[in-house]
């Protein structure tokens, strides 16, 4: 009993150090308007979960270059606080907005971080919340750390799920830049595909 109270003990002391070593960064602090931008006779959209801003300016700089709406996903405050206490990919969490008329759009980009080594509850709800039926959809992702070997088909398949037909995956490995910003890498991969996406 007493060797079970200690290996618990080590466990216990061994997830507090490593709870303490992974902080997320702070979260983005911008302000109400920077959540959405509506721009006349948009075909495409651009919907993001982003929590300090690597995946947003992914979805800013589509959204500049194709002249496309784009929505930032919002979630509770108390979500994500570390990478101990994010909620599973499985959680269906309240979102704002929680719904999107999507009718108009011919196409419609979905970004999220990879945290856990899969995209975020933030965008599996919204995707769960929402009618994708007849949409080409790209996926977008940052990270930093790994990317599971699943991860993309079961994004891909929860689209799907939904009536959407994923026709792109883009990502961008922040830890591989090599003195070039997220906002480059985005670039670069926006002159390869624009024409493929339009």
């Amino acid at each position: 009993m007493k060797k079970e109270f200690q290996t618990i003990l080590l466990l216990l002391a061994f997830l507090l150090a490593v709870n303490a070593g992974c902080k997320t960064p702070p979260k983005q602090r911008i302000s109400a308007e920077d959540y959405a931008i509506t721009r006349q006779n948009a075909d495409t959209i651009v919907i993001v979960h982003s929590r300090t801003g690597n995946t947003a300016q992914m979805a800013l700089a589509i959204s500049n270059s194709l002249k496309a709406d784009y929505i930032r996903l919002r979630v509770p405050e108390d979500v994500a606080e570390n990478y101990l206490s994010f909620p599973g990919r499985a959680t269906v969490l309240t979102i704002i907005p929680d719904e999107v008329n999507l009718s108009k759009y011919r196409l419609l980009f979905l970004g999220s971080p990879i945290w856990g080594w899969h995209p975020t509850a933030v965008i599996y709800s919204f995707i769960k919340k929402n009618d994708l039926e007849g949409k080409n959809v790209v996926l977008f992702y940052s990270y930093r750390g790994g990317i599971s070997d699943d991860a993309i088909p079961e994004w891909k398949k929860l689209v799907s799920s939904r009536g959407g037909s994923v026709i792109d995956v883009i990502g961008v490995n922040c830890k591989k830049l090599k003195g070039k910003t997220v906002l480059d890498a985005t670039g670069e991969i926006i002159a390869r595909k624009r024409g493929f996406w339009k």
